[in-house]
């Protein structure tokens, strides 16, 4: 999409079995989300919910995400390691250039064909068309 960063997956997406990078970060105003091997961790600002309040999931074993391990103890170790490598991520980085929503007159279709989407559809919409990949 326009206002999405990323990098260039068309060998990836021939064929190719090159890691486009070793993990990925979502942002979002309230929260990041990295995604690291079967790991999706978010991680949300304190003061939002007044304590300590994030979610981890291991994908290949709870894909639906319904089980949150996040305050588990025996997955401490997998929380400290997903928090260093966002840290790691975000302070070199000085600024989102992602912007949302679109300037006036540059609204996305919600199409498959022109591969791009309005953000309204949600994951679970995705995911139903079999357009959901993380990467």
């Amino acid at each position: 999409m326009e206002t999405t960063d990323g990098k260039d997956i068309r060998e990836l997406l021939a064929g190719g079995d090159k890691p486009v990078r070793e993990f990925a970060v979502t942002e979002f105003p309230w929260s990041k989300a990295l995604r690291w091997g079967p790991w999706r961790f978010v991680c949300y600002p304190m003061q939002m919910f007044g304590s300590d309040v994030g979610e981890l999931y291991n994908l290949e074993r709870n894909p639906l995400e319904r089980h949150n391990l996040y305050h588990d103890p025996a997955s401490q170790d997998i929380v400290h390691q997903c928090r260093r490598l966002l840290f790691e991520w975000l302070t070199p980085t000085t600024q989102i250039v992602t912007a949302w929503p679109p300037p006036a007159g540059r609204e996305f279709s919600d199409t498959a064909e022109d591969g791009k989407e309005i953000n309204t559809l949600g994951p679970a919409d995705r995911t139903s068309r079999g357009l959901l990949n993380y990467i």
